[in-house]
């Protein structure tokens, strides 16, 4: 119930003493507007606000908490937020985002995704953050492929996953992940569904022929 949510929302908020609240807001809008207070009153740490986050983190599944997200520059902000802090709380939101954005969000966030890979790569991201960051890469591509297959069966063309992203890089880490042994469960059903989005992509085939991927994945 939109109402509810709000006047969560509202007691939150003033709970924060953040600013900008309106008591006598109505309406969805009120509800969304609340997000603002996530990424202003986080500082530098989500866990500071751990209900708070949590309910952005669930109202993420939701495709409207999406498009507001999509509005202005609010997204890459919080992208570029995540990237730099590598707080695995944000990119849980980011993950949800994606999968309820389709592919307006997923286009917006795989443009960053040489950040994104050295976030995947670097020795100091643990394995939640690894599983929340390959989950939205992974959500990324795959709503990618099938806004692909759509636009394909419509006639229409639009800006393709392959302009994006460096499929070999993305195959590498692929390689590294699912031949190491080491990857917890969360990741390994990530990275299951990564490769099977670019799998998805006929342009992809050669390129994945030439891996072990598959043989690695029929012993998995």
């Amino acid at each position: 119930c939109p109402g509810a949510l709000q006047r969560l929302y509202e007691s939150i908020m003033r709970a924060m003493g953040a600013s900008g609240s309106n008591p006598n807001a109505q309406g969805t809008e009120g509800v969304f507007a609340g997000f603002a207070g996530v990424l202003s009153a986080a500082g530098g740490d989500l866990r500071s606000i751990p209900e708070l986050i949590a309910l952005a983190v669930n109202l993420g599944h939701n495709r409207r908490t999406a498009e507001w997200f999509s509005q202005g520059e609010k997204l890459e902000r919080l992208l570029k937020r995540s990237i730099a802090t590598a707080d695995e709380l944000a990119w849980k939101l980011l993950h949800n985002l994606v999968v309820s954005g389709g592919e307006e969000v997923a286009s917006r966030v795989l443009v960053h995704t040489r950040g994104v890979m050295n976030l995947l790569q670097s020795p100091n991201t643990g394995p939640e953050l690894f599983s929340e960051v390959l989950g939205t890469l992974a959500a990324g591509c795959d709503a990618m492929t099938s806004s692909s297959s759509d636009d394909q069966s419509a006639g229409s063309s639009g800006r393709g996953l392959a302009q994006l992203i460096v499929v070999e890089d993305v195959l590498s880490l692929l390689q590294a992940c699912l031949t190491s042994g080491n990857l917890e469960d969360d990741a390994m059903l990530e990275a299951v569904i990564l490769l099977g989005a670019l799998a998805g992509s006929p342009e992809y085939d050669a390129a994945i022929a030439d891996t072990e991927l598959v043989r690695t994945q029929s012993l998995v």
